[in-house]
């Protein structure tokens, strides 16, 4: 009878291990924000910003950083991946501001592209390319599903005018 009742202790810790980490692994997922996506899909958009990082010719990488970072549906681990080889391969600084505004004004961008984009804005050598980079930012808004509101349906806060 003990062997039945220690069988019978074993399994109901074992299920109740699997479902924490079931429920673990879904935290995980719903902290990092499909960071660490891993489709075909995204695999192959990683594929293809290395393989345009690859190119010799400066144009060349720009025309295809280009139709990647206005590409829509584009998953987040994607443009966060995007954003180093833009910065670190491409010669022109006027490219790299395009490529950078051009992700910040796609559709899709995400909060996870922002904080990469924000922490490698060093690599930008003139302040005024920094700063457009910063007003492409800060002049969207990224919503719960990383998608822009139409300029119209935009909600403006005015502060309150002070009458003496």
């Amino acid at each position: 009878m003990n062997r039945y009742a220690f069988l019978f202790a074993l399994a109901a810790i074992t299920f109740g291990i699997c479902g924490c980490v079931e429920e673990v692994g879904k935290g995980i997922n719903e902290f990092t924000g499909g960071l660490f996506e891993s489709d075909i899909k995204t695999e192959a958009t990683i594929a293809e910003i290395d393989a345009v990082a690859k190119l010799q010719s400066d144009v060349g990488m720009e025309e295809g950083f280009a139709v990647i970072a206005s590409r829509n549906g584009l998953s987040v681990a994607s443009q966060v991946h995007l954003v180093d080889p833009v910065l670190d391969k491409l010669y022109h600084e006027t490219s790299k501001v395009k490529i950078l505004v051009l992700l910040i004004n796609n559709p899709d961008f995400s909060h996870q592209a922002k904080k990469k984009i924000l922490n490698k804005l060093n690599k930008l050598k003139s302040e005024g390319y920094r700063s457009t980079v910063l007003k492409a930012i800060n002049s969207r808004t990224i919503g719960i599903n990383n998608n822009i509101l139409p300029q119209d349906k935009q909600t403006i806060k005015e502060t309150p005018k002070i009458q003496n």
